[in-house]
């Protein structure tokens, strides 16, 4: 089960970050800066990446009032991880952003993965009726 997630975030992740990847470099390359190109890339992403991951690879058919938050809170985060490893690695360090940002993409990717498995997706997190019974009681009682 997680292989075939993981191929189907893979084969989503992989799309989305070629193509948002020359459309960094692109951006770049006219001149935006590469913290504000990444940030308009990453926002588009995340757009995508909720509606294709939700129903595709996690098939998920829950409430959006229950994923949506927690998913962009974790793409939040991630959004974060990505920020700093081009403040430290570019701003810092002085390596070239054409070669950063490709290693900040695998690193917040499989951190997106497994944040989205574990915790946006996942249908046993949360509160069920067992769960409230057995903490709470029986309402009915």
């Amino acid at each position: 089960m997680l292989s075939i997630q993981f191929l189907k975030y893979a084969t989503i992740g992989l799309s989305r970050s070629v193509l948002g990847y020359i459309l960094y470099l692109a951006l770049t390359f006219i001149g935006i800066e590469h913290k504000l190109a990444m940030t308009l890339l990453y926002i588009n992403g995340v757009a995508i990446s909720y509606f294709a991951n939700r129903k595709w690879t996690f098939n998920d058919n829950g409430n959006l009032s229950r994923s949506a938050p927690r998913f962009l809170l974790v793409y939040g985060i991630g959004y974060i991880i990505n920020l700093v490893i081009l403040l430290i690695f570019v701003d810092y360090l002085h390596f070239p952003h054409q070669l950063v940002q490709p290693v900040a993409i695998v690193i917040v990717a499989a951190f997106l993965f497994t944040m989205l498995k574990l915790f946006v997706f996942n249908k046993n997190l949360g509160l069920t009726e067992s769960t409230v019974q057995r903490y709470v009681g029986d309402p009915e009682a």
